[in-house]
């Protein structure tokens, strides 16, 4: 007897492994329905869709059209107002002076970028960047940025990409993530290449003399590191688990990384910790003092932590109870532990 395997279900199995199901259904009004984050509930949206639940279940999950979003396609899913970089770097206690100089920091050491795949950490660390370097009037950060990845986006990763991905061209139909990033990010760079496989051994090899100008970066797959930890290149690990952040410079390929696995992704936390990790990855770049490359070419050794943040640390100290300020607004983030709900497939609800 054969089976028959719904597409739907698999992918509602990898939202309910990887993300949160929240709901504001248990909050107390509607004033606080609408100071709320509602990124953090998407996922439970989406899987309540996918489950075929009553628009009026759903909607108790997270109305559509309350509160505010940080993500571009919640926004326009949910029919909610996008929140402006200016109010969430606010939120996040930084002033538009303080990026300005951040990233006027890093325009003045000329660096090449390359960016070790673009799916979560990849692309949240492309869309942070061209976001701040817009608001400041800022543009081409670095000298040369190349991107590799090959893999495709798919429908679960795609929850935690902060933009909606474009085709570059109308006439190619492609889900490799090179080819769904969006023209505009190229302005990061004064030169930006896509290059649709995993970074190898010759890339490193042919960077030759601005080796010491060339930091790699990002959360790319063991295979992709253990070529990394061969080279004498450096690279900066972009790693996140559950509402911690890391950033560690020339890592050991051990099964002990975070990178390892994202654990269960609260989506408003993990944006707005990708934007910190961001600021943070800039801020090094900026005041960096020696070179780039292994400590016997006069850069750094390895293993060196460069940065640990946890979420709830950060917010506690520029919320005030619970709340951060971005403007004349309050807005809340859902807590995972206070908002858990159970969404269920239809077949699973009759066991």
């Amino acid at each position: 007897m054969k089976k028959t395997i719904q597409i739907n279900d698999i992918i509602f199995t990898k939202i309910d492994f990887r993300y949160h199901f929240m709901s504001k259904r248990r909050m107390r009004n509607d004033k606080q329905k609408a100071q709320t984050i509602v990124d953090s509930f998407y996922p439970a949206w989406i899987a309540s869709n996918i489950a075929g639940q009553a628009p009026v279940v759903r909607n108790l999950i997270t109305p559509r059209g309350v509160g505010y979003a940080i993500s571009e396609r919640v926004a326009y899913d949910l029919d909610t107002k996008k929140l402006h970089i200016s109010e969430l770097i606010t939120m996040l206690g930084y002033t538009k002076t303080d990026i300005g100089k951040i990233l006027q920091r890093v325009r003045n050491k000329r660096y090449d970028l390359i960016l070790c795949g673009v799916g979560g950490s990849g692309s949240n660390f492309l869309h942070w960047a061209y976001e701040m370097m817009q608001w400041s009037g800022k543009d081409e950060l670095f000298n040369k940025m190349t991107l590799y990845d090959d893999d495709d986006f798919d429908i679960p990763n795609m929850l935690r990409i902060p933009f909606i991905p474009k085709n570059t061209d109308s006439d190619i139909r492609s889900s490799l993530k090179v080819d769904t990033i969006p023209y505009k990010y190229d302005k990061i760079a004064m030169l930006t290449l896509r290059i649709s496989r995993r970074l190898e051994n010759n890339d490193l090899t042919n960077i030759g003399g601005r080796k010491k100008y060339t930091v790699i970066y990002g959360a790319p797959d063991i295979a992709t590191r253990e070529v990394l930890t061969a080279s004498d290149c450096s690279f900066i690990a972009a790693t996140h688990r559950d509402n911690t952040y890391s950033l560690v410079e020339n890592p050991e390929v051990d099964n002990d990384l975070m990178m390892e696995t994202y654990g269960k992704i609260n989506l408003a936390k993990f944006f707005l910790n990708h934007l910190l990790m961001t600021i943070d990855f800039l801020t090094h770049l900026g005041e960096r003092e020696h070179p780039f490359g292994r400590i016997d070419h006069g850069g750094q050794e390895e293993n060196v932590t460069l940065k640990v943040s946890d979420f709830n640390e950060v917010t506690s100290r520029v919320t005030e109870k619970g709340f951060f300020k971005a403007g004349s607004k309050r807005l809340a983030v859902g807590d995972e532990v206070l908002r858990v709900t159970q969404i269920l497939l239809p077949g699973d609800q009759n066991e």
